[in-house]
């Protein structure tokens, strides 16, 4: 758990009535997921952590191609012919 969870969970309990169930859990469940997100982010920024993440079997290594599709030219504003 980061910091920021941390501190947004305290002012979230502070500002709020006492949860249900099921409010409890989907939040437990959000806080819960917190590190993975955060580490796959930061394997996508890190290409030594995406390369542990390969080894492991997390990640997929892939390439993506770029289709460019011809550039629109409009009249400049204010111009008449």
């Amino acid at each position: 758990m980061t910091f920021e969870e941390y501190t947004r969970h305290i002012d979230w309990s502070l500002t709020r009535r006492p949860a249900g169930t099921r409010q409890a859990a989907s939040t437990m469940r959000e806080l819960e997921g917190a590190p993975a997100l955060v580490e796959a982010e930061e394997a996508v920024d890190d290409p030594l952590r995406m390369a542990r993440c390969l080894l492991a079997g997390k990640a997929v290594a892939s390439s993506a191609a770029v289709q460019r599709t011809t550039e629109l030219r409009l009249p400049a504003a204010g111009r008449t012919r």
